[in-house]
């Protein structure tokens, strides 16, 4: 099981069959709060679903497509972030990710998808790593930009959330302007 230290309260697990309880609950507590930004939570209305979406990323991961990871603080889930794409011939990657709104605000969520983004690239060799949100997911926008994401532009309508199209802000890091910015950061010493 993948294990990645975020801070010393903070860490992602690979989700496993052990973590589709807790995750349906977390889904459940805030099913209408996630619903403005995904349509997935529609999807998942027991356990058993959060058991089939924890199934498919561990097959994903075995074939080197995907890895999916709960975001915990002290020891209890908050969040998932999942990259996907791993396997593309373009080498072009997705990272994804939500955190419940209480854990929000302390950058835990932007630390983890720094330490993913390393990866992303460091050992899962992608040339490009894309990360799309909603145009009006403030937070969800935070991410990227504190990261260094650049923004590409926005797709029109591109995401249908109930009986809304929502506009989707695209951002995208290349493997070598994200080692550049490693490479000053350790330089300047941060």
């Amino acid at each position: 099981m993948a294990r990645f230290t975020v801070d010393e309260q903070t860490e992602l697990v690979q989700l496993s069959a052990e973590h589709a309880d807790e995750l349906f609950r977390l889904i459940e507590v805030h099913r209408e709060w996630l619903s403005q930004w995904f349509a997935w939570p529609a999807g998942v209305r027991s356990p058993l679903d959060s058991l089939t979406f924890i199934r498919r990323l561990d097959t994903q991961w075995k074939d080197d497509e995907a890895a999916g990871f709960g975001l915990f603080t002290d020891g209890k889930l908050m969040g998932v972030v999942e990259l996907s794409h791993l396997d593309s011939a373009d080498r072009c990657g997705r990272l994804g990710f939500w955190l419940a709104p209480a854990a929000g605000g302390r950058g835990r969520m932007t630390r983890a998808c720094e330490v993913l983004t390393g990866w992303a690239f460091e050992k899962a060799e992608l040339n490009r790593l894309e990360i799309r949100t909603t145009v009006d997911n403030a937070r969800g926008r935070a991410v990227p930009e504190r990261l260094g994401f650049k923004l590409e532009g926005i797709a029109r309508q591109a995401k249908r959330l109930g009986d809304r199209y929502a506009d989707v802000a695209i951002y995208a890091m290349l493997a070598s302007q994200w080692l550049e910015m490693s490479r000053l950061a350790r330089h300047i010493g941060y």
